[in-house]
C-alpha cells in the first residue's frame, strides 16, 4: 500500500483503504443445529410428542360466491348432458350451506364444508375461536354481518355448539391431566423416588384483582414435566345473581312449587359452590384436588410446593387427605423466596441509606 506524508493523504484513496471484515459465523459450528428452548413454555411444547397432520388442500378460505362461480359456470359443461352449468346457494345453516349445481341433466348438492353429524364443521369452528377471543354469540353475528357473510348463528345453535364444545375439551382436558401424571411417575421413577408420590405446586387466579372477584381457578402442576395435573373453579357466593345465570331467571319464583322442583333438578350443576372469600378459594379448591387424587389418578401428593401462603397448606394438614400414615410435606418454592428476600433488602436500603464519611 503506498504511504503518503502527514496531511497529505488523498481523500479518492480511501477506496483503496481495506475493509472491516464482517463476522459471518463460526466454520467449526455445524449452522444447522438446533437451539434449546429458553422459555418455560417453548420447552413444554417442544416436549409434546403428539403430532398434528397438516394438509394444505384442506382448510378455510374466505370466497365472493357471485365472482367464483359465475366464472366457473362460463368454464364448466356437465359430464353427462354436454351443456354449460350454473351454480345456486341453498339450505343455509349459520356459516355453512349447500352449493346447488344446475344443468338440464338435473341438480347436485354440493356441502359447502364437512358435517359433523348432521352440523356443519365450521359453526364449531367459529364459535370456539371466538370464544377463545372472548367473543360471544352476538359478536359472531355482527362479524358475520359486516363480513356480509350470512346472518349469523342462532340462539339454539349456539347453545348446542357450546355444550358440544364443554364436553370435548372437558374430556381432552382429563386426558392431558392422565398423561401428564404418567409422566411424573416415569420421573419419579427415574429420579428414585416413591413413584406414586408425587410433588406438585399450586397457584390460582382470579378474574378481578383484589378480593372481590366471583370467579376463580386454581391448579396443581407437577414438579418435573412443569403441567396441570388437576384444576378446579370456584365461584364465591356473595351476590348469588351474579354468577349463575340461571338462578337469576328463576329468582322471580324463588317461593313457589314449581321454582323448588327446577331448584331439586338445578342444584347439582348449580355455579354456586363457595360461599366465603375469595381468598379462601384457593384453599377450598386444593382441598378438593388433594382429596380426590386417589379416586381420579390412583396417586398422593407428597410434596406441595407453597408460594409462601401459610393458608393453604394449612388445610391440607387440617383436611390430611391420606391419613395419619401419610403426612403432606410442604417445600418452598424458590422463586418466591426470591422474590420475598428481594423485597426485604430493598426496603431495608430504602430504610438505612449509605452515609458519606
Amino acid at each position: 500500500m503506498q504511504s503518503y506524508p502527514k496531511n497529505e493523504r488523498n481523500s479518492s484513496t480511501r477506496s483503496a483503504k481495506p475493509r472491516k471484515r464482517t463476522f459471518h459465523g463460526n466454520q467449526h459450528c455445524n449452522n444447522d443445529e438446533d437451539t434449546e428452548p429458553q422459555s418455560t413454555s417453548a420447552k413444554k411444547l417442544s416436549a409434546d410428542k403428539d403430532d398434528v397432520h397438516y394438509s394444505a388442500l384442506r382448510g378455510y378460505r374466505f370466497i365472493e360466491f357471485f365472482t367464483v362461480f359465475t366464472a366457473l359456470s362460463e368454464i364448466l359443461i356437465c359430464r353427462d348432458c354436454k351443456l354449460p352449468v350454473k351454480f345456486e346457494e341453498s339450505g343455509n345453516r349459520g356459516l355453512g350451506f349447500k352449493i346447488v349445481v344446475i344443468c338440464k341433466c338435473g341438480f347436485r348438492n354440493i356441502f359447502s364444508g364437512p358435517l359433523i353429524n348432521n352440523g356443519f364443521e365450521v359453526n364449531r369452528r367459529i364459535v370456539f375461536t371466538m370464544r377463545l377471543l372472548g367473543v360471544a354469540r352476538e359478536g359472531i353475528n355482527l362479524f358475520c354481518n359486516m363480513m356480509d357473510i350470512c346472518n349469523g348463528i342462532s340462539e339454539s345453535t349456539y347453545n348446542a355448539v357450546t355444550s358440544l364444545l364443554h364436553t370435548s375439551t372437558q374430556s381432552l382436558f382429563q386426558a392431558s391431566c392422565v398423561k401428564a401424571v404418567g409422566e411424573e411417575k416415569r420421573e419419579n421413577e427415574k429420579h428414585e423416588r416413591p413413584i406414586l408420590n408425587l410433588k406438585v405446586s399450586g397457584d390460582g387466579t382470579w378474574k378481578k384483582r383484589g378480593f372481590k372477584s366471583m370467579y376463580g381457578v386454581t391448579t396443581l402442576i407437577g414438579y418435573y414435566s412443569g403441567k396441570v395435573v388437576d384444576l378446579r373453579r370456584v365461584a364465591r357466593n356473595l351476590v348469588k345473581s351474579s354468577y349463575c345465570a340461571s338462578c337469576v331467571r328463576w329468582k322471580s319464583k324463588t317461593n313457589t312449587e314449581e321454582y323448588r322442583e327446577w331448584f331439586e333438578e338445578h342444584e347439582p350443576n348449580c355455579q354456586e359452590n363457595h360461599h366465603g372469600s375469595s381468598g379462601a378459594m384457593e384453599v377450598q379448591a386444593v382441598k378438593e384436588m388433594f382429596s380426590r387424587s386417589e379416586e381420579l389418578f390412583g396417586v398422593k401428593y407428597g410434596n406441595y410446593i407453597g408460594d409462601g401462603d401459610s393458608k393453604t397448606f394449612k388445610g391440607i394438614l387440617d383436611l390430611n387427605p391420606y391419613g395419619d400414615e401419610f403426612q403432606v410435606v410442604k417445600s418452598e418454592c424458590i422463586g418466591h423466596v426470591l422474590k420475598r428476600m428481594g423485597t426485604r433488602l430493598r426496603e431495608t436500603k430504602k430504610k438505612s441509606p449509605g452515609r458519606k464519611r
